[in-house]
């Protein structure tokens, strides 16, 4: 509850104000999943919400198909007298502009210097992480092969 407020209250006050808000948040449509009463409920279908999501992003970079990368996006050679890495993905203002680090995904870390790009101060996202967040989201009943 917000305030007084029950939550199917409130999400179809704000989606009738703001279409697509519920979406965008990765709020489930459900308003059944609303009520109070379901709430370990809701989580659950909004952990699946959040974990197709990233997994759809992931698979869209690597695909080169991402509507969040600009059009023409090409590997970034990030070089400080010498090539550190050629990224797949890079995100000099962080994730969020202006929150956090810059970032860098590198899907052939045997050929980084990931300690040096570490060492500058870039967020480095490889494999190994993309699987260990998978493996988090299945301790949470999420598994990707569904």
């Amino acid at each position: 509850m917000i305030g007084r407020r029950d939550p199917q209250e409130y999400f179809a006050e704000a989606e009738e104000k703001h279409p697509g808000v519920l979406a965008s948040q990765r709020i489930p449509a459900d308003p059944d999943l609303w009520r109070v009463e379901r709430y370990p409920d809701f989580l659950a279908a909004r952990r699946e919400l959040l974990a197709q999501a990233v997994q759809s992003f992931l698979t869209e970079l690597r695909n080169g198909t991402s509507a969040a990368v600009p059009a023409g996006l090409r590997p970034v050679a990030v070089v400080t007298g010498r090539a550190l890495a050629v990224a797949e993905a890079f995100w000099p203002d962080g994730l969020q502009t202006g929150q956090g680090k810059p970032v860098v995904l590198e899907l052939d870390p045997d050929v980084a210097d990931l300690p040096r790009l570490e060492e500058l101060g870039y967020e480095v996202f490889t494999p190994v992480e993309v699987e260990v967040a998978r493996h988090r989201l299945g301790q949470f009943g999420y598994h990707a092969d569904r």
